[in-house]
Protein backbone atom coordinates (compact mmCIF):
# COMPACT_ATOMS: atom_id res chain seq x y z
CA UNK A 1 0.00 0.00 0.00
CA UNK A 2 3.01 2.64 0.90
CA UNK A 3 4.18 2.14 -2.66
CA UNK A 4 1.01 3.06 -4.08
CA UNK A 5 0.66 5.87 -2.10
CA UNK A 6 3.64 6.89 -3.76
CA UNK A 7 4.04 6.47 -6.93
CA UNK A 8 0.86 7.91 -9.44
CA UNK A 9 2.43 5.35 -12.08
CA UNK A 10 1.51 2.36 -9.98
CA UNK A 11 -1.95 3.52 -8.99
CA UNK A 12 -2.68 4.12 -12.81
CA UNK A 13 -1.30 0.73 -13.60
CA UNK A 14 -3.78 -0.80 -10.95
CA UNK A 15 -6.73 1.38 -12.18
CA UNK A 16 -6.19 -0.30 -15.80
CA UNK A 17 -5.43 -3.84 -14.40
CA UNK A 18 -8.65 -3.48 -12.56
CA UNK A 19 -10.59 -2.03 -15.09
CA UNK A 20 -9.48 -5.21 -17.40
CA UNK A 21 -10.44 -7.64 -14.91
CA UNK A 22 -14.36 -5.84 -14.43
CA UNK A 23 -14.68 -5.86 -18.47
CA UNK A 24 -13.76 -9.88 -18.87
CA UNK A 25 -16.21 -10.35 -15.81
CA UNK A 26 -18.89 -8.46 -17.98
CA UNK A 27 -18.09 -10.09 -21.38
CA UNK A 28 -18.01 -13.58 -20.46
CA UNK A 29 -21.74 -14.17 -21.31
CA UNK A 30 -21.25 -17.65 -23.22
CA UNK A 31 -20.89 -20.52 -20.99
CA UNK A 32 -21.17 -22.81 -24.02
CA UNK A 33 -17.90 -21.26 -26.22
CA UNK A 34 -16.79 -24.34 -28.17
CA UNK A 35 -12.93 -22.72 -26.98
CA UNK A 36 -13.40 -24.28 -23.76
CA UNK A 37 -13.72 -27.59 -22.16
CA UNK A 38 -16.44 -29.20 -22.22
CA UNK A 39 -16.22 -30.85 -19.37
CA UNK A 40 -18.49 -30.31 -15.95
CA UNK A 41 -21.54 -27.83 -16.12
CA UNK A 42 -21.07 -24.35 -17.98
CA UNK A 43 -21.71 -22.79 -15.16
CA UNK A 44 -18.88 -24.42 -13.38
CA UNK A 45 -16.44 -23.31 -16.20
CA UNK A 46 -17.28 -20.03 -16.57
CA UNK A 47 -16.71 -19.67 -13.19
CA UNK A 48 -13.48 -21.57 -12.81
CA UNK A 49 -12.50 -18.98 -16.04
CA UNK A 50 -13.32 -15.64 -14.05
CA UNK A 51 -11.22 -16.76 -11.27
CA UNK A 52 -8.05 -17.82 -13.30
CA UNK A 53 -8.64 -14.03 -15.06
CA UNK A 54 -8.55 -12.74 -11.72
CA UNK A 55 -5.60 -14.54 -10.74
CA UNK A 56 -3.80 -13.40 -13.62
CA UNK A 57 -4.44 -9.73 -13.55
CA UNK A 58 -3.55 -9.92 -9.51
CA UNK A 59 0.04 -11.53 -10.56
CA UNK A 60 0.51 -8.93 -13.15
CA UNK A 61 -0.26 -6.25 -10.84
CA UNK A 62 1.87 -7.66 -8.01
CA UNK A 63 5.07 -7.69 -10.43
CA UNK A 64 4.10 -4.28 -11.41
CA UNK A 65 4.09 -3.28 -7.44
CA UNK A 66 7.84 -5.01 -6.90
CA UNK A 67 9.13 -3.21 -10.38
CA UNK A 68 8.40 0.29 -8.78
CA UNK A 69 9.33 -0.77 -5.10
CA UNK A 70 12.45 -1.88 -6.59
CA UNK A 71 13.23 1.33 -8.63
CA UNK A 72 11.52 4.04 -6.58
CA UNK A 73 10.78 6.89 -7.86
CA UNK A 74 13.11 8.69 -10.41
CA UNK A 75 14.62 11.91 -9.97
CA UNK A 76 16.07 11.62 -13.54
CA UNK A 77 14.72 15.00 -15.31
CA UNK A 78 12.38 14.38 -18.46
CA UNK A 79 13.83 15.32 -22.12
CA UNK A 80 12.11 18.19 -23.52
CA UNK A 81 11.41 17.97 -26.92
CA UNK A 82 11.23 21.42 -28.99
CA UNK A 83 8.51 21.55 -31.17
CA UNK A 84 10.09 22.50 -35.03
CA UNK A 85 8.66 25.38 -35.98
CA UNK A 86 8.30 27.47 -39.79
CA UNK A 87 11.22 29.63 -39.97
CA UNK A 88 10.69 32.83 -41.86
CA UNK A 89 8.08 35.13 -43.28
CA UNK A 90 7.59 34.29 -47.01
CA UNK A 91 8.49 31.41 -49.42
CA UNK A 92 10.38 31.82 -52.75
CA UNK A 93 7.37 29.66 -54.86
CA UNK A 94 9.71 29.85 -57.73
CA UNK A 95 12.27 32.06 -60.17
CA UNK A 96 12.26 32.52 -63.72
CA UNK A 97 15.25 34.54 -64.88
CA UNK A 98 18.61 35.16 -63.47
CA UNK A 99 20.90 36.82 -60.87
CA UNK A 100 18.32 35.93 -58.12
CA UNK A 101 19.72 36.25 -54.19
CA UNK A 102 17.46 33.60 -53.24
CA UNK A 103 16.65 30.42 -55.05
CA UNK A 104 13.45 28.79 -55.57
CA UNK A 105 12.36 27.04 -52.13
CA UNK A 106 14.04 29.87 -50.27
CA UNK A 107 12.26 31.20 -46.88
CA UNK A 108 12.50 34.91 -46.19
CA UNK A 109 13.39 36.76 -43.17
CA UNK A 110 14.14 40.39 -42.59
CA UNK A 111 16.00 39.93 -46.23
CA UNK A 112 16.71 41.69 -49.27
CA UNK A 113 15.51 39.71 -52.65
CA UNK A 114 17.59 40.71 -55.78
CA UNK A 115 16.54 39.73 -58.66
CA UNK A 116 18.97 40.70 -61.93
CA UNK A 117 16.43 40.08 -64.27
CA UNK A 118 13.13 37.56 -65.01
CA UNK A 119 10.14 36.77 -62.66
CA UNK A 120 10.29 35.61 -59.14
CA UNK A 121 6.94 34.83 -57.21
CA UNK A 122 7.01 34.86 -53.68
CA UNK A 123 4.15 33.67 -51.00
CA UNK A 124 3.86 35.29 -47.70
CA UNK A 125 2.79 33.22 -44.95
CA UNK A 126 -0.36 35.06 -44.53
CA UNK A 127 -1.77 34.24 -47.81
CA UNK A 128 -0.58 37.00 -50.13
CA UNK A 129 1.55 35.97 -53.60
CA UNK A 130 4.16 38.65 -54.83
CA UNK A 131 5.28 38.28 -58.38
CA UNK A 132 8.56 40.85 -58.70
CA UNK A 133 10.17 41.37 -61.78
CA UNK A 134 13.73 42.27 -62.28
CA UNK A 135 15.89 44.05 -62.04
CA UNK A 136 14.47 44.54 -58.47
CA UNK A 137 14.88 44.77 -54.91
CA UNK A 138 12.43 43.42 -52.21
CA UNK A 139 12.89 43.49 -48.63
CA UNK A 140 10.42 41.24 -46.47
CA UNK A 141 9.95 42.31 -43.36
CA UNK A 142 7.52 40.20 -41.68
CA UNK A 143 4.82 37.79 -42.70
CA UNK A 144 2.26 41.05 -43.72
CA UNK A 145 4.84 43.05 -44.70
CA UNK A 146 7.44 44.28 -47.63
CA UNK A 147 9.23 47.16 -49.04
CA UNK A 148 9.88 47.59 -52.22
CA UNK A 149 13.43 49.46 -53.35
CA UNK A 150 13.56 49.03 -57.18
CA UNK A 151 11.57 47.19 -59.38
CA UNK A 152 7.85 46.20 -60.37
CA UNK A 153 5.48 43.92 -58.48
CA UNK A 154 1.76 42.28 -58.48
CA UNK A 155 0.36 41.39 -55.45
CA UNK A 156 -2.56 39.20 -55.08
CA UNK A 157 -4.15 39.09 -52.08
CA UNK A 158 -7.23 37.15 -50.70
CA UNK A 159 -9.70 38.19 -48.36
CA UNK A 160 -7.85 36.63 -45.34
CA UNK A 161 -4.81 38.32 -45.97
CA UNK A 162 -6.55 41.57 -45.88
CA UNK A 163 -4.37 44.29 -44.27
CA UNK A 164 -1.09 43.47 -46.22
CA UNK A 165 1.72 45.92 -46.78
CA UNK A 166 3.95 47.23 -49.35
CA UNK A 167 5.76 50.21 -48.23
CA UNK A 168 7.91 52.46 -51.46
CA UNK A 169 8.63 55.77 -52.19
CA UNK A 170 7.57 57.31 -48.36
CA UNK A 171 4.46 55.69 -49.12
CA UNK A 172 2.38 52.90 -47.31
CA UNK A 173 0.08 50.60 -49.29
CA UNK A 174 -2.47 48.68 -47.40
CA UNK A 175 -4.30 46.07 -49.22
CA UNK A 176 -8.10 45.75 -48.27
CA UNK A 177 -8.20 42.07 -50.26
CA UNK A 178 -7.78 42.92 -54.01
CA UNK A 179 -4.76 42.67 -56.78
CA UNK A 180 -2.73 45.69 -57.30
CA UNK A 181 0.43 46.81 -59.42
CA UNK A 182 3.54 48.63 -58.00
CA UNK A 183 6.44 50.24 -60.12
CA UNK A 184 9.47 51.39 -58.05
CA UNK A 185 12.06 53.62 -60.36
CA UNK A 186 14.97 56.28 -59.05
CA UNK A 187 12.79 56.90 -55.63
CA UNK A 188 9.74 57.29 -57.11
CA UNK A 189 6.68 54.75 -57.23
CA UNK A 190 3.60 54.29 -59.45
CA UNK A 191 0.34 52.17 -57.75
CA UNK A 192 -2.73 51.18 -59.48
CA UNK A 193 -5.45 48.99 -58.54
CA UNK A 194 -6.21 45.87 -60.57
CA UNK A 195 -8.96 44.79 -58.73
CA UNK A 196 -10.41 45.83 -55.41
CA UNK A 197 -9.45 48.54 -53.15
CA UNK A 198 -6.44 49.61 -51.72
CA UNK A 199 -5.35 52.56 -49.11
CA UNK A 200 -2.33 54.59 -49.90
CA UNK A 201 -0.59 56.64 -47.05
CA UNK A 202 1.80 58.88 -48.88
CA UNK A 203 4.15 60.50 -47.03
CA UNK A 204 2.57 63.27 -44.28
CA UNK A 205 -0.91 63.37 -46.55
CA UNK A 206 -4.27 62.00 -45.76
CA UNK A 207 -5.08 58.25 -46.28
CA UNK A 208 -6.37 58.01 -49.51
CA UNK A 209 -8.46 54.89 -51.15
CA UNK A 210 -8.10 53.84 -54.77
CA UNK A 211 -10.60 51.15 -56.22
CA UNK A 212 -10.43 49.16 -59.65
CA UNK A 213 -8.10 50.97 -62.56
CA UNK A 214 -7.27 54.03 -60.69
CA UNK A 215 -3.34 54.79 -60.41
CA UNK A 216 -1.23 57.25 -58.77
CA UNK A 217 2.26 58.61 -58.59
CA UNK A 218 4.14 58.66 -55.80
CA UNK A 219 7.22 60.79 -55.98
CA UNK A 220 9.97 60.68 -52.80
CA UNK A 221 10.09 63.94 -52.53
CA UNK A 222 6.60 65.15 -53.30
CA UNK A 223 2.50 65.10 -53.15
CA UNK A 224 1.09 62.45 -54.67
CA UNK A 225 -1.37 62.83 -57.84
CA UNK A 226 -2.92 60.66 -60.74
CA UNK A 227 -1.57 58.60 -63.06
CA UNK A 228 -2.30 56.26 -66.78
CA UNK A 229 -3.76 53.51 -65.23
CA UNK A 230 -2.49 51.01 -67.93
CA UNK A 231 1.03 50.60 -67.07
CA UNK A 232 0.56 47.96 -64.57
CA UNK A 233 -1.14 45.13 -66.31
CA UNK A 234 1.86 46.09 -69.20
CA UNK A 235 4.50 45.77 -66.81
CA UNK A 236 4.00 43.36 -64.43
CA UNK A 237 2.31 40.22 -66.62
CA UNK A 238 2.61 36.86 -64.34
CA UNK A 239 4.97 34.56 -65.81
CA UNK A 240 3.40 31.16 -67.23
CA UNK A 241 3.51 27.85 -65.15
CA UNK A 242 5.95 25.47 -66.32
CA UNK A 243 4.65 22.72 -68.53
CA UNK A 244 2.58 19.56 -66.44
CA UNK A 245 5.44 17.51 -67.03
CA UNK A 246 8.87 19.46 -66.56
CA UNK A 247 6.55 20.38 -62.98
CA UNK A 248 5.11 16.32 -62.40
CA UNK A 249 9.74 15.46 -62.70
CA UNK A 250 10.25 18.23 -60.29
CA UNK A 251 7.96 17.22 -57.76
CA UNK A 252 9.01 13.46 -57.96
CA UNK A 253 12.72 14.75 -56.97
CA UNK A 254 11.17 16.50 -54.27
CA UNK A 255 9.18 13.53 -52.93
CA UNK A 256 12.32 11.66 -53.07
CA UNK A 257 14.22 14.39 -51.14
CA UNK A 258 11.34 14.65 -48.40
CA UNK A 259 11.16 10.85 -47.91
CA UNK A 260 14.55 10.79 -46.97
CA UNK A 261 14.27 13.12 -44.02
CA UNK A 262 15.25 11.68 -40.86
CA UNK A 263 12.87 13.53 -39.15
CA UNK A 264 9.97 13.14 -41.38
CA UNK A 265 6.62 12.14 -39.34
CA UNK A 266 3.68 11.77 -42.15
CA UNK A 267 3.99 11.93 -45.20
CA UNK A 268 0.65 11.35 -47.80
CA UNK A 269 1.46 11.84 -51.43
CA UNK A 270 -2.56 11.80 -52.53
CA UNK A 271 -2.28 8.46 -53.98
CA UNK A 272 -4.43 5.84 -52.73
CA UNK A 273 -4.30 2.25 -52.08
CA UNK A 274 -7.22 0.01 -51.38
CA UNK A 275 -9.29 2.89 -50.83
CA UNK A 276 -6.81 4.23 -48.09
CA UNK A 277 -4.21 7.19 -47.64
CA UNK A 278 -1.30 5.21 -46.52
CA UNK A 279 1.68 7.40 -44.44
CA UNK A 280 4.95 6.87 -46.80
CA UNK A 281 7.13 8.42 -43.95
CA UNK A 282 10.01 5.90 -42.84
CA UNK A 283 8.65 6.04 -39.46
CA UNK A 284 12.44 5.12 -38.07
CA UNK A 285 12.23 6.90 -34.92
Amino acid sequence: MEALRGSSELRAALRQQSHLDSRLRDSFVEPESTWLPSTPSSSETGSSFSWLVLAAALAIVGALIAVFWNQGPSDAPVAQIDEAQAQGFAVVHRVTGEQSSHPAGATLAGEVLTLGGGYAEIHFYCGARVVLQGPARLEVESAWKAICHEGSLRADVPPAAQGFRIHAAQTEIIDLGTSFGLSVEDGNATVEVLDGEIAIRHRDEQELRLQTGQARFLPADGPHRSAASTWASEKVAIPQEEPSAHSFTRWQTYREALLQRPDLIAFYDGQTKNSTLPNLAPRTG
